[in-house]
C-alpha cells in the first residue's frame, strides 16, 4: 500500500490546501483528503509542502484497519437525533422536503442515506502537542448548506465535537 507522501505526490495544490484521493482501509474505497496549508487560528496560508504530522496522520489514516465507521456512524447518529431530526423545516423551492431531507431514522446504520461527499481534512499542526488527528467532513440531506463536520481525536468522537461545519474553527486551539 502506498505511503502518504507518495498519494501526495497526486495531489493538487488549491488556495488553502493540498487536496488528492487516497484509498482508506477503513472507508474500503479512495476518499478525498484536504492537508491544510492553514496553521491554526491564522488564516493566512503557509506556502511550501505539508509539515511531516501531517503526513504522518495521513499514514496513521491510510493505515488503520480497525472498525472506525460504527464509530462514525454513531456520533452522526447521535447528533443528528438530538440536533436535526425533529428541529426544523426544510423547504427546496417552496415545497415542504422534511420528511425526506431529515427523516425518522431507528438505526445508526441508517445515518449514511442521509450523508454524501465524506472527506478528510488535516490541519497543518507542527507536532504533537495536539491529540487532532483529522476531521471528517461530509454533506448532508438535513443541513444541505453547512454539511456536518466531525473532530476525531485518537480514533475518538466527543458528543460536542460534532457539527455544522464551520463550529470548529478553533479546534484546535482547545
Amino acid at each position: 500500500m502506498p505511503t502518504a507522501r507518495e498519494w501526495f505526490e497526486d495531489f493538487t495544490s488549491e488556495e488553502f490546501n493540498w487536496s488528492g484521493d487516497v484509498y482508506v482501509e477503513f472507508w474500503f474505497a479512495r476518499m478525498r483528503v484536504h492537508l491544510d496549508k492553514l496553521p491554526p487560528g491564522d488564516y493566512s496560508p503557509v506556502d511550501g509542502p505539508p509539515v511531516d504530522r501531517q503526513f504522518e496522520i495521513l499514514d496513521a489514516i491510510i493505515q488503520y484497519r480497525a472498525d472506525f465507521m460504527t464509530t462514525l456512524e454513531r456520533a452522526l447518529f447521535r447528533y443528528y437525533q438530538e440536533s436535526a431530526y425533529g428541529e426544523a423545516l426544510i423547504v427546496s423551492g417552496g415545497v415542504d422536503i422534511t420528511d425526506r431531507a431529515a427523516p425518522e431514522l431507528h438505526s445508526p446504520a441508517e445515518i449514511w442515506k442521509l450523508i454524501r461527499a465524506p472527506r478528510i481534512s488535516i490541519p497543518r499542526l507542527e507536532d504533537d502537542s495536539h491529540d487532532v488527528l483529522f476531521l471528517v467532513i461530509m454533506n448532508c440531506t438535513w443541513n444541505m448548506e453547512h454539511g456536518v463536520c466531525v473532530v476525531v481525536r485518537n480514533w475518538e468522537i466527543a458528543d460536542d465535537e460534532v457539527g455544522q461545519i464551520g463550529e470548529f474553527y478553533d479546534v484546535f486551539r482547545r
